[in-house]
């Protein structure tokens, strides 16, 4: 889960105003949430980061993506929600 959560973050940061800013929870605190369908996952918790004002805000994400090559973390994104923006078409892994 290392490899996806790193493929997680990465996806998210594509989408926020400041990437340098933002700061996830750790893979060990319990508070991010996997699931996959073969080689689609998703990956769901939160990101701090800096908003266009320079404050610092905690906004819930679900990044949905694609692994391409988990070793070299390559990976098509599907679905990207990081507080109110939403990118992509969702799937839902429950139907």
């Amino acid at each position: 889960l290392i490899n996806v959560n790193i493929m997680a973050e990465d996806l998210g940061k594509s989408y926020l105003v400041n990437p340098g800013s933002a700061k996830f929870p750790s893979i060990h605190s319990g508070e991010i949430s996997f699931a996959n369908n073969g080689n689609v996952y998703a990956v769901q918790a939160y990101v701090d980061s800096k908003n266009r004002m320079g404050a610092r805000v905690r906004e819930k994400y679900l990044v949905e993506f694609r692994v391409i090559d988990m070793n070299t973390y390559s990976y098509d994104p599907i679905y990207v929600q990081i507080g109110n923006q939403k990118v992509g078409e969702y799937i839902d892994f429950e139907q």
